[in-house]
């Protein structure tokens, strides 16, 4: 085989390769943007600005604990976009919080849903001073995230965890911490929307 025809299949096989490669990519894209899309967005810009709460983090949250289906009751009783419990809903309705007689087939609405965990969300990291730690605490419970915190064992300063003892929280925050980080680099700009 002469020089210039293994030059030209050398060419031809890296620029199929690159084809391929890109090809693969589209597909990897498509693939996470069908489960991390953009929905329910005048609920969440609505909420998010008016509890503080980054939009990707919200998108995040719902994304892994409901897939964007509204209405689905879950078997511990949590119901909503968001899995919200019939324990937080109680405490989240009371004076004290956002004062309504609410009850939990309310979660079914995507607007109430969104709502209460949101404003879940901000009193989470109100009270922790942490994104990280209010998300673990939103799925694990403020109790055990609290008794965590006090041990020497799994956080060394009462509010970032350096390990979660319960499986199913260190699972659901790896998941909802891909989502944040698929979310912030396609949907936001240093935290700025380019949807």
């Amino acid at each position: 085989m002469s020089n210039k025809k293994r030059t030209i299949l050398l060419v031809s096989i890296i620029l199929g390769a690159i084809v391929l490669s890109l090809l693969i990519n589209l597909c990897i894209s498509l693939i996470q943007g069908s489960s991390y899309p953009i929905e329910y967005s005048e609920q969440v810009e609505r909420y998010a600005s008016e509890y503080n709460v980054p939009e990707y983090i919200i998108y995040a949250v719902i994304a892994t604990d409901s897939k964007f289906e509204c209405g689905t009751q879950y078997e511990d009783g949590s119901q909503g976009l968001m899995h919200v419990s019939p324990q937080t809903l109680k405490r989240l309705s009371s004076p004290e919080h956002l004062d309504e007689d609410i009850t939990q087939s309310s979660l079914a609405s995507a607007d109430v849903s969104i709502r209460y965990g949101t404003y879940y969300l901000r009193y989470l990291f109100n009270r922790y001073k942490s994104w990280d730690t209010a998300i673990v605490a939103y799925n694990a419970g403020e109790s055990a995230v609290t008794e965590w915190l006090r041990s020497g064992k799994y956080s060394t300063n009462g509010i970032n965890l350096k390990e979660i003892p319960l499986d199913s929280a260190e699972d659901y925050f790896e998941d909802v911490s891909d989502a944040i980080e698929y979310y912030k680099n396609e949907y936001y700009r240093n935290g700025v929307s380019v949807k």
